[in-house]
C-alpha cells in the first residue's frame, strides 16, 4: 500500500514514513558486533598450525623426552647439563665473596679506562701544552702592537697560561702516580685471584659431573670413588680460595682511596684554574 501524504497543523505536506514490521528488531540488533568477513588471510585453523610450529627450548621434547627432528639439541645432554649446574651451589660465604670480587674486578677495569682517557687532555709528556702555546702566541704578537694598553693586556695573559700548563702537567703526573698506578696494581692482583676462582670453578664442575654420574649409576664403585676424589679436591680449592677472597675488602679500600685521590686532584685543579683565569680577566682592561 503506498504512503499517503498528510497535513500537520495546516502546514506543508509531510510524507509519513512506513517501517517494515521487523524494523524494531533490526534496531535492537544494531549494537551487536558483526562478524568480520572471512578473507584470504590465514584462518584461525592455519594460524594455530603456524603457532604450533614455534617451540621454545623447554617444549621441544614433549612427553616422550625425544628431541624433534632437526632441533639440533639432545634432550639427554641438555637435561644432564642443567642437572649438573644445579647440583652443588658454592657455600654462601664463597658465593658472596665471588660476587664482591666480580664487582671489584669490573669496576677497576672500567674506572682505569675512563680516567686514563680523561687525563689525556693534560699530557705531562709535552714540553708545552695547549694553554702554554696560547700564551706563546699572545706574547709574540703583543710586542708587535703599537697600542700600548692592548699589548700589555695580551702580554699579561702569558704568565697565567704558563701556570695553567704547569698545573695540567702536575695533575697528569699526580693522576698517573697516585691514581692509575695503584689501580693497575689492583688489576694485577685481580688477575691472580681470577686464576684461583677459575680453578675453583673447574673443581666444582668436575665434582658435579661425578655426582651426576653416581646418581645415574648408583651401584658403580668406580663412579663413587671418582665422586669422593672430586669432592675432596673441591673442598681443598674452597679452603684455598677463602684467603684470596678475604683480600677483596682491603682491595676495595685501595680502590676507594685511589678514586678519592682523583676527586681531590680535580678539585685542586679547578681551584688553580679559576685563580689563573681571574688574573687574566683582571689584566685585560683593554
Amino acid at each position: 500500500m503506498p504512503r499517503m501524504p498528510t497535513v500537520v497543523n495546516g502546514g506543508p505536506r509531510v510524507v509519513q514514513p512506513r517501517y517494515p514490521p521487523n524494523q524494531q528488531a533490526r534496531v535492537a540488533d544494531s549494537n551487536v558486533p558483526k562478524q568480520a568477513p572471512v578473507t584470504n588471510c590465514d584462518t584461525p585453523h592455519t594460524v594455530t598450525k603456524s603457532i604450533e610450529k614455534i617451540k621454545f627450548p623447554y617444549q621441544r621434547y614433549g612427553n616422550s623426552g625425544k628431541a624433534e627432528k632437526g632441533s639440533g639439541i639432545s634432550p639427554t645432554s641438555e637435561a644432564r647439563r642443567e642437572t649438573v649446574r644445579m647440583l652443588t651451589p658454592f657455600p654462601p660465604d664463597i658465593q658472596a665473596g665471588l660476587d664482591d670480587f666480580k664487582l671489584l674486578n669490573d669496576f677497576t677495569n672500567d674506572i682505569i679506562n675512563v680516567i686514563d682517557d680523561y687525563i689525556k687532555d693534560y699530557n705531562a709528556n709535552n714540553n708545552s701544552n695547549r694553554l702554554e702555546k696560547i700564551g706563546d702566541v699572545m706574547i709574540a704578537y703583543s710586542v708587535k702592537m703599537t697600542e700600548r694598553d692592548a699589548a700589555e693586556a695580551f702580554a699579561a695573559c702569558k704568565p697565567p697560561f704558563d701556570n695553567l700548563g704547569k698545573y695540567y702537567r702536575v695533575f697528569n703526573a699526580s693522576a698517573q702516580e697516585y691514581v692509575l698506578k695503584p689501580l693497575r696494581q689492583l688489576k694485577e692482583e685481580n688477575k691472580a685471584i681470577s686464576a684461583v676462582v677459575k680453578d675453583l670453578t673447574k673443581a666444582k664442575e668436575t665434582m658435579d659431573k661425578a655426582i651426576a654420574q653416581v646418581r645415574s649409576k648408583p651401584d658403580d664403585a668406580e663412579a663413587e670413588s671418582a665422586k669422593t676424589a672430586a669432592e675432596t679436591a673441591y673442598n681443598a680449592y674452597v679452603e684455598g680460595t677463602k684467603p684470596q677472597l678475604a683480600k677483596v675488602e682491603g682491595m676495595f679500600d685501595t680502590f676507594s682511596d685511589a678514586v678519592k685521590t682523583f676527586d681531590l686532584l680535580i678539585v685542586q685543579l679547578v681551584v688553580d684554574e679559576k685563580a689563573e683565569y681571574e688574573k687574566m680577566l683582571a689584566a685585560n682592561k683593554y
